[in-house]
C-alpha cells in the first residue's frame, strides 16, 4: 500500500521572483541603514569608577541606546565605554557602595570622559558608620561646541 501526498500551498507562499526581490530590498535597506549610521557623528563616552578598597557595588548608567543599565560589580574599579550621538543630552553615572566591614577613610571617585577628555569627576568620602552608604551621582551634558 502506498500513500501519495499532494503538496499543499499556503496563502503565504511566495514565488521565486518575488522572494528574490524582497530579499534584495532587505539587503538595500540594511546596507543603507549602515551607511547612514556612519554619517551620524558619535562621541565616545567612558564611565569610570574607582574605590580605595575592594567591595560589592552597584552601578547605574545609560548605554548607547539611552536605555538604563544596572550592574553589580565586585572589586575596586569599573570602566565601560559607549558611543553616543551628539543629540543625546544628559549623561549620568550613579554608584551604590557597600562597606560591610565599615572601613574608615574610604573614598569613591566617579568620572565621565568624553572623547578621552575628562568631562566630570567627583570624589566622595564613604561614611564608616553604616554598612552601606547610598547612591553617589554625577552627570554632564553633551554639548557639540565642547567636543
Amino acid at each position: 500500500m502506498s500513500i501519495h501526498f499532494k503538496p499543499q500551498y499556503s496563502k503565504y507562499t511566495v514565488s521565486a521572483d518575488a522572494w528574490k526581490s524582497k530579499f534584495f530590498e532587505f539587503i538595500k535597506r540594511f546596507t543603507f541603514r549602515k551607511n547612514n549610521e556612519k554619517l551620524i557623528e558619535k562621541l565616545l563616552v567612558s564611565y569610570e569608577i574607582a574605590l580605595t578598597f575592594s567591595t560589592h557595588f552597584q552601578i547605574w548608567f545609560r548605554n548607547e541606546n539611552n536605555a538604563p543599565n544596572v550592574k553589580e560589580v565586585k572589586g575596586d574599579k569599573f570602566i565601560k565605554s559607549y558611543h553616543f550621538q551628539k543629540s543625546d543630552n544628559q549623561i549620568e553615572l550613579m554608584a551604590f557602595v557597600q562597606n560591610p566591614t565599615q572601613l574608615a577613610d574610604q573614598q569613591i571617585t566617579l568620572t565621565i570622559k568624553i572623547e578621552d577628555k575628562q568631562a566630570e569627576s567627583l570624589t566622595f568620602d564613604i561614611p564608616n558608620d553604616k554598612s552601606y552608604s547610598g547612591w553617589y551621582k554625577i552627570s554632564t551634558i553633551l554639548r557639540e561646541s565642547n567636543y
